[in-house]
């Protein structure tokens, strides 16, 4: 799957300010990709597509994790934002036909992190909380 596809079928399931923090991540997820021996293209992937459904409504992002049967515990239904992660990981597979478990993983765990992330996980995590337009108080020890 080429940039250019993916980034047309982000159209209209971003706003331009998310798409700018989506390119953000994946120049950054690219260069910590070579720092740190990572598949540099699944790291081209997994930062522009990893906040894909993050302006689904809360309601919607619910009844998504229903349907692709994703743990619904108390801190998830008190926040529903935090399943932009899994769902977006589960519609990447079944929109785009993304089957790399690395990948989807990366993208499933990217706000939370888990237990046996592996590198590409790592690299995300990190580039999602840390890319250029990223700004609040902390950032830039993160950046360091």
């Amino acid at each position: 799957m080429t940039k250019a596809e993916i980034t047309d079928w982000l159209n209209g399931k971003v706003t331009p300010k998310l798409y700018n923090h989506l390119i953000g991540t994946q120049e950054l997820a690219v260069k910590l990709a070579e720092i740190y021996d990572v598949d540099s293209q699944k790291a081209m992937l997994v930062g522009l597509l990893h906040d894909c459904v993050k302006l689904m409504p809360d309601a919607e992002l619910i009844s998504q994790a229903k349907y692709y049967s994703i743990q619904l515990d108390e801190v998830r239904l008190a926040q529903p934002g935090l399943l932009h992660a899994p769902v977006g990981a589960e519609l990447v597979h079944a929109e785009l036909g993304i089957t790399d478990n690395e990948i989807l993983h990366a993208i499933a765990v990217h706000n939370t992190g888990s237990r046996g992330m592996t590198g590409l996980g790592k690299v995300l995590y990190l580039a999602d909380a840390s890319e250029p337009n990223r700004d609040y108080p902390g950032v830039e020890r993160i950046r360091e």
